[in-house]
């Protein structure tokens, strides 16, 4: 018994990126192909170029939202080659980038002393110095 034919196509690549240049996410990607966030993973770990497609579009995505912080940040946007004045909330930007783009906009935790590395520092600075307790 055969399984259900794929939707999969490659012609689905350049939409995708066209998605994800307006920052948009994989669930908006999902939604535009008409496929479950399972087949999306499942084609993400078997296709290489969806999976390339996908990491390259994640990047766009991320550029057009860092692109929208600095309209915020400055005041200005450009649209259709005419600058002009905009407002909008920073908080908001913020936990977007801080969600969505986790890698690059998360601080990475503290690393934590342990006694075993605070005792080999310590013999190496009595070593360093010349010796004993």
């Amino acid at each position: 018994m055969a399984g259900r034919k794929t939707k999969y196509s490659k012609d689905m690549l350049p939409l995708m990126l066209e998605l994800y240049e307006k920052g948009e996410s994989d669930a908006s990607v999902c939604a535009e192909l008409d496929i479950s966030r399972q087949t999306f993973y499942r084609w993400y770990k078997t296709k290489k170029q969806f999976c390339d497609t996908v990491d390259r579009g994640r990047l766009l995505a991320e550029r057009w939202w860092e692109q929208v912080g600095k309209s915020l940040a400055t005041g200005t946007i450009t649209l259709d080659g005419t600058r002009q004045q905009c407002r909008g909330n920073g908080r908001v930007w913020g936990l977007i980038m801080y969600n969505r783009f986790r890698q690059d906009y998360q601080a990475s935790p503290e690393k934590q002393a342990t006694s075993d590395s605070l005792d080999a520092i310590r013999e190496a600075i009595q070593s360093a110095l010349g010796g004993g307790k």
